[in-house]
C-alpha cells in the first residue's frame, strides 16, 4: 500500500512540475512576443 501511495506522489509531484514548466514556457513567449509587436 505504501509503494502505491509513493508512486502515485512522484507521477502527480512529476506532472506538476511539467504542467508549471509548460505555462512558464508559455508565458515568457507570449512576452517575448508582445515586446516584438511593440518595438515593430
Amino acid at each position: 500500500m505504501n509503494t502505491w501511495i509513493q508512486a502515485l506522489l512522484t507521477l502527480f509531484s512529476a506532472w506538476a512540475l511539467g504542467a508549471w514548466q509548460i505555462k512558464k514556457t508559455r508565458d515568457q513567449e507570449r512576452e517575448f512576443y508582445s515586446l516584438k509587436e511593440n518595438k515593430a
